[in-house]
């Protein structure tokens, strides 16, 4: 198999060949796009409804779009989505706000732990699917290995049978 310039560039952390590459604007890349936004659509509905039964803590929920970005376009595009979700946030609490929150507080600081909590699970998701791509690519490269460690036994077994056949 020739070499492309992306399996020898070693500052290239997505290699072409490596399991779930996916070029942008590929077929691949927009099923992504698709399931990102559908996971978003998912939470909006589920914020709309749940506001008025659970109230603010219903935003917490806003972590599975944020795993499902951070899953299907690694580390930094777990965080730019995640980025996405907390605007998402704002605009929907601004356009529904939360019936169960003291009006005369001053300040929402509801919303802050989530906003950290959101960006470090997009990012955690692209990192454990970094993590599992480099496990996979690592146990093929052990496969492939031990295929060509068992074959150079087998022929030096071979060669000494033949050894000792001439030397009886």
């Amino acid at each position: 198999m020739p070499q492309t310039n992306a399996d020898t560039d070693k500052t290239n952390p997505l290699p072409q060949h490596e399991p779930g590459f996916c070029r942008v604007g590929s077929p691949c890349w927009w099923r992504r796009v698709f399931l990102f936004f559908t996971a978003v659509t998912g939470y909006i509905l589920l914020f709309i409804g749940g506001l008025p039964v659970v109230g603010g803590g219903i935003s917490v929920l806003a972590v599975i779009p944020a795993m499902v970005g951070g899953w299907f376009f690694r580390i930094l595009g777990g965080v730019l989505l995640g980025a996405f979700l907390i605007l998402l946030n704002v605009v929907l609490f601004t356009w529904y706000p939360d019936p169960f929150s003291n009006p005369t507080a001053s300040g929402n600081v509801q919303g802050i732990p989530i906003t950290f909590v959101i960006l470090a699970t997009g990012a955690a998701s692209g990192w454990v699917r970094q993590l599992v791509n480099r496990a996979n690519r690592q146990a093929a490269e052990l496969r492939r290995e031990q295929v060509a460690l068992k074959h150079e036994i087998e022929e030096r077994i071979a060669a000494e049978a033949a050894l000792a056949h001439i030397q009886q």
